[in-house]
């Protein structure tokens, strides 16, 4: 029998929410154990043992259907015996008493609301006691060999404290004094786009990373900038079967954000999104960085953080005056063309602010643009490249 990380027990009645959260966690890189995988002519029982047995947690979606269910509380008994018992409630049954001190997550009329409180709490839960075995192929991060393995195009290096963050097409790095990131490394292929699926509905935190590497939504919430994607969804988009889906909602994830003028995200950023997925159109792959210029005067908004018994730290959010994004493809010779761009980011109290809707006026050369980023540095292989056209 294969190995897998969590086994999932449910009513029959239930199949289809068994299939949504099998789903919504193998996106998480967790392998799920369903009652399908016992082989035809195998016994039951022997089967559902041994796979209770190999898996590390055991997570029971709790409904009026399964709390009537003999195999159900088996196989919930079994959970809490070898301390594996991880509980979903998803409607107002009564969940049998000696499962109650196991707390459940409560998820009654769910509608697959990726920023809910209970399921955040859940994934967290869940990952501090199950570590996802297939993390590394579901987050395998940013490609700088994305071009060609004699076309490596190195990360820019920054100066301060930084991590790497990684998630498939894509990686954040994050600067945790800042609670933003530095940059965003991405490829692009839209020669290859597929099916995203349906756009997810919130920004969600990133439960495997600790939150003071993120904004919150406090950051965001009525402070008249909109939650603005360094790293645009359908750029993401591409791959083969259920890789762009994942992809499209790992951009969703907060720390892939930062505080923009409205008119910047819907106009100028906006511009340069669409025209880079059309570069990707007709050269194929493409190497983007894009982040805030992070400046030591740029204005403290929304900065206390509280903690413990009233514990306050201060000075921890700061919103960017601008935005940079380097574009990078290789031209019919193979040799690496570049186009970067600088996007002001004016405070959302200004009034009457009318932005170009026209990619040239956001061209700027890489060695000015390096000008303005004090703590990036980026690479020969940027500075020395020749023009990637703009038409």
């Amino acid at each position: 029998m294969d190995v897998f990380d969590v086994f999932i027990s449910y009513s029959r009645e239930n199949r289809n929410h068994a299939e949504t959260f099998r789903k919504l966690l193998e996106d998480e890189g967790w392998t799920v154990w369903l009652d399908e995988q016992i082989p035809v002519g195998s016994r039951w029982s022997i089967q559902l043992e041994k796979a209770l047995d190999i898996v590390n947690g055991i997570i029971v979606l709790w409904t009026k259907q399964a709390c009537k269910s003999q195999w159900v509380q088996k196989e919930a008994d079994y959970a809490l015996d070898q301390n594996k018992l991880f509980g979903i409630k998803l409607d107002d049954c009564s969940i049998p008493a000696r499962f109650n001190k196991i707390e459940a997550a409560i998820l009654e009329g769910w509608q697959e609301k990726m920023d809910h409180p209970e399921w955040i709490n859940f994934l967290k839960s869940l990952a501090d006691r199950v570590a996802p075995s297939r993390k590394d192929q579901i987050r395998p991060g940013f490609d700088s060999r994305f071009l060609g393995e004699d076309r490596r195009i190195p990360w820019p290096s920054v100066y301060g404290t930084a991590r790497q963050i990684h998630y498939l097409h894509f990686s954040v790095v994050a600067n945790p004094a800042r609670r933003l990131a530095w940059y965003v490394a991405y490829n692009v292929d839209m020669q290859n786009a597929g099916d995203l699926g349906k756009r997810p509905m919130q920004l969600t935190e990133d439960t495997f990373i600790a939150k003071e590497f993120q904004p919150n939504d406090q950051h965001f919430k009525g402070s008249g900038f909109d939650r603005g994607h360094l790293a645009c969804r359908k750029s993401l988009g591409w791959g083969e079967e259920r890789i762009p889906g994942i992809a499209g909602r790992q951009a969703f994830y907060i720390t892939n954000t930062a505080p923009q003028h409205p008119a910047v995200n819907r106009i100028s950023y906006l511009a340069v999104e669409k025209w880079e997925q059309h570069v990707s159109g007709n050269y194929g792959r493409l190497i983007v960085f894009c982040g805030p210029v992070l400046k030591e005067d740029d204005m403290i908004f929304r900065d206390q953080e509280i903690g413990d018994d009233e514990f306050i730290a201060y000075g921890t959010f700061r919103v960017p005056q601008a935005f940079w994004k380097v574009v990078l493809a290789l031209d019919e010779n193979r040799k690496i063309m570049c186009r970067s761009f600088f996007f002001p980011n004016p405070d959302p109290k200004a009034k009457d602010i009318a932005l170009s809707k026209y990619v040239a006026d956001y061209d700027i050369p890489p060695v000015e643009l390096q000008e303005y980023l004090t703590y990036i540095k980026f690479p020969e292989e940027i500075l020395n490249a020749e023009a990637l056209p703009l038409n």
